[in-house]
């Protein structure tokens, strides 16, 4: 039931945020069915909903950006439930809310309006996480790595706080580990295992679908800026905990982040690449479409023979 359940929402959720984006649908849904995101929704995982939940936020911000009339309380309410439930799904993407800033000015009826908007979308889910972190009594995560030390780790962090710069950058700035971030993105968990070169073929993909949409909106300098800014707060927050909570004390590199925690980014990080429109075509809907299924179908029905084999082999 967990299972269904979980799939039911995920499937449906996602299919919401698809329909309602008014841009970069076709890659976003190519994201959702690479091999990794699929094996989730099969799971009994956090991640479905999580990633399913910032896809929806997304597309409501976008809607909310792209619409005719002044924002009302309506909206303000969608908007809020939708970053308080991401943000009690996974604490860590409670920096997603903050893309909220990027709403332009003019699509409020008065500055009073926009400020309260963006207290009411950014303090309520802030206001959620911590009443449900104060109800378990937990600030933490409670599953811990066995050569992790989380107060250990937080007095060396204490005592040199400019550490953290530079173990972030060898654990972000390694091309070694950024390849297998990107195969772990594509098609790799637990017992599934895809090709090395799958990664580059779906990155290549989300290219093309992002370059043949011209309908899609060219953001400002300031929107790209808030959008990859939230998504890298989360990236940095979610390797702060893994650096306390999954890492040995003193390690020069954080342990444990996995490509599915980059699925709830990519919808943000997508619109803050945006090339300009005048570098964009468009390419026939079927096209566009056969593309995503093709190559996603591909992909899963190779990452199952695997797991199939690896199951045989058991």
């Amino acid at each position: 039931m967990a299972r269904l359940s979980l799939l039911a929402a995920g499937v449906g959720l996602l299919f919401t945020a698809l329909r309602t984006t008014p841009a970069l649908s076709r890659p976003l849904c190519f994201v959702a069915l690479l091999p990794t995101a699929t094996f989730l929704r099969s799971g009994v995982t956090a991640d479905t909903v999580t990633t399913a939940l910032a896809f929806l936020l997304f597309a409501t911000l976008l809607s909310l950006r792209n619409g005719v009339g002044p924002i009302g309380e309506g909206d303000v309410v969608l908007l809020v439930l939708v970053g308080a439930s991401l943000a009690l799904a996974k604490t860590g993407y409670l920096p997603l809310t903050w893309a909220a800033l990027a709403l332009p000015h003019e699509r409020f009826r008065s500055r009073r309006a926009r400020r309260w908007s963006l207290v009411l979308a950014i303090g309520v889910p802030v206001l959620a996480s911590v009443l449900w972190m104060l109800t378990l009594e937990d600030w933490t995560t409670s599953t811990w790595h066995r050569r992790a030390d989380p107060t250990e780790q937080l007095r060396l962090l204490v005592e040199q706080p400019i550490r953290l710069l530079f173990v972030l950058g060898a654990t972000w700035l390694s091309p070694e580990r950024l390849g297998h971030l990107a195969r772990a993105f594509v098609g790799r968990i637990v017992v599934l295992s895809t090709p090395a070169f799958f990664a580059p073929i779906a990155v290549l993909v989300v290219a093309v679908l992002v370059v043949g949409d011209k309908r899609a909106p060219s953001p400002s300098l300031r929107e790209r800026v808030i959008h990859a800014g939230a998504a890298l707060a989360c990236v940095a927050e979610i390797s702060l905990g893994l650096y306390l909570s999954w890492t040995a004390p003193g390690s020069p590199t954080v342990r444990g982040f996995q490509g599915r925690y980059l699925y709830p980014l990519a919808p943000f990080l997508l619109f803050a690449l945006l090339p300009p429109r005048q570098l964009r075509c468009q390419l026939p809907p079927r096209l566009a479409a056969g593309l995503v299924v093709l190559v996603a179908l591909a992909m899963n029905v190779y990452a199952i023979m695997m797991v199939g084999s690896w199951l045989s082999a058991r």
